[in-house]
């Protein structure tokens, strides 16, 4: 299954705003299969993802870039340590070390650091116009929760939350 699938099926499993962060199990299995493409930085890493679908292919060339930039100076591991949503926002931690014998200089490693925090700050830039469940072009939007969305899921984000509050006060 694609990106194109996997958001598809987002689209139509989903029931709630909290579904879509890859709460379905058919997407957890789509985010573990992006994870097997970098062994490099996800290692014997537990870390998940608390995004949706549509932000995917933002981190993936995020991935793309850091698995060039390590493999352009062997000496320096990073591992994922978190991938959220925050504030509408990705967030987006790793943690670094050098190798035992590796011959990189502080040059480089604040070089290599400098290159990776870019990539990761690319990603993050992109997904703050990227509807979090689709892809689509979206925008920060506050319904309880700041997310970034598209008029589309915006729009049935708020149906659902006013469903619920119906069904709340009945």
């Amino acid at each position: 299954m694609n990106f194109t699938s996997a958001i598809q099926a987002a689209q139509i499993t989903c029931s709630s705003q909290a579904d879509h962060v890859v709460g379905c199990e058919y997407i957890s299995a789509e985010w573990l299969k992006v994870r097997a493409r970098y062994p490099q930085i996800f290692n014997d890493s537990d870390c998940g993802t608390e995004v949706g679908p549509g932000w995917w292919p933002a981190l993936e060339t995020s991935f793309q870039e850091i698995v060039r930039i390590l493999d352009e100076k062997p000496g320096l591991e990073l591992s994922i340590v978190q991938i959220k949503e925050k504030f509408g926002g990705l967030r987006f931690y790793t943690d670094t070390h050098q190798t035992i014998g590796s011959k990189l200089t502080d040059a480089d490693m604040s070089e290599m650091r400098r290159a990776i925090d870019a990539a990761v700050g690319q990603a993050e830039r992109r997904a703050g116009h990227t509807c979090e469940i689709c892809g689509e072009p979206g925008k920060s939007r506050a319904t309880g929760w700041i997310k970034t969305l598209c008029d589309t899921h915006h729009e049935r984000v708020i149906a659902q939350q006013q469903e619920r509050e119906a069904q709340w006060r009945a």
